[in-house]
Order: C-alpha cells, then structure tokens, then sequence
C-alpha cells in the first residue's frame, strides 16, 4: 500500500478510502463519487480513491438512477483511516448502490487488488 501523506498531516487530518471491488455483475458501469458536495472522481470497475476529510461529519454519496439510499454518513477522527466500500448489486427496477465502511484488514486486502484513479 503506498503512503500518500507524512505522519504530521495524518495528525490533523482523517483520511478514507473509497474502494469499488471487481464486480463481474456491474463491469460496465462507471459512477461518480460526491465527498460533501464535492465531486471526487469516477469510480470504475475495480478502483478506488484516496480522500483526505477533517475531523468531523462528512457526506459520502453516488448520484444517478440507483435504487435506494445512495449516502453514506460517517463521522471521522482525526489521524484515523477509513475505509468505504462501493459495490452495485441487483434491485426490484435497477441496479441497488451498496455503500458501507469496512474493517481495516478487508479495506486493505480490497486496495491492493484495486486501482487507484486520478483525482478530478
């Protein structure tokens, strides 16, 4: 796993991982990712991003035609990691957005089998 901060900044900041997993059900379908308000990049089979928060409640979200919630509330620490996973799966009319955060040990097995994208 690459680290992409000094241990100073991790002090003053939270930083999340936004993973989307191999998915065989959803290959061809690419999503924006929404940070409070703010677009992060696309997510496409396979990858995942790297977002530094402060401390405090965020707003993780995908917007488009998904079935359900498409919001992830979390509220970070400071010098703390987090990890989210984003996965699509199967609904009644469309496809169902999952986001949810995970354990350390899954987020890092996730990450390096992921891709990490550009941010916008």
């Amino acid at each position: 796993m690459v680290i992409l901060t000094t241990r100073l900044s991790l002090i003053q900041i939270s930083i999340s991982l936004l993973i989307r997993p191999n998915q065989f059900n959803a290959r061809g379908v690419n999503f924006s990712v929404v940070v409070d308000r703010l677009v992060i990049g696309i997510l496409k089979d396979g990858s995942y991003a790297v977002v530094e928060v402060s401390p405090g409640k965020h707003f993780i979200s995908v917007p488009g035609n998904f079935e359900g919630d498409c919001i992830l509330r979390i509220n970070t620490e400071k010098g703390k990691l987090y990890f989210v996973k984003m996965s699509i799966g199967i609904g009644w009319t469309q496809g169902k957005m999952y986001i949810e955060t995970i354990n350390e040990d899954e987020g890092k097995r996730l990450v390096n089998e992921c891709e990490l994208i550009d941010p916008l």
